[in-house]
């Protein structure tokens, strides 16, 4: 804790950076919650590459040189 008022100095957000640090509770919500939108995302991903191999079967093949 020695380090703080020593960091706050450096730092130019008047030396109150640290009352905003996220408690273990708001880090582990924030953790869940962009593991689900990334799930979410990938999820959206995976069904669009789907669908676009039903309407080009042959677009993973490539050109003949």
């Amino acid at each position: 804790m020695a380090f703080l008022p020593l960091l706050s100095i450096c730092l130019p957000c008047n030396g109150n950076w640290y009352q905003y640090l996220l408690t273990v509770v708001e880090q582990l919500v924030y953790f869940v919650l962009i593991n689900k939108a990334a799930y979410i995302h990938r999820r959206i991903v995976n069904i669009e590459r789907r669908q676009s191999s039903h309407l080009f079967p042959n677009s993973s093949m490539q050109m003949p040189a």
